[in-house]
């Protein structure tokens, strides 16, 4: 019932998208080579992905890649 989620976004915009995707915890943030850009990665509930992805595009989310979670150990 999950997706994984990675994103690029300008780190100006990573409390916004942070509020969007909680993730299990919280989202992995990694800076990009990019200045001023990082990578989020986040686990995501697969019933909301459809509502999430204009909100993300919103926040100034890119490179927007969903993949589905096959097995995930706690």
């Amino acid at each position: 019932g999950s997706r994984y989620l990675m994103l690029n976004a300008p780190e100006s915009a990573l409390a916004e998208i942070c509020a969007l995707v909680p993730g299990s915890r919280a989202p992995s943030v990694i800076p990009l080579a990019e200045p001023g850009m990082v990578a989020v990665h986040a686990l995501v509930p697969a019933a909301d992905v459809w509502q999430l992805l204009p909100r993300l595009e919103a926040a100034k989310a890119s490179s927007i890649l969903l993949v589905p979670v096959e097995r995930m150990l706690a």
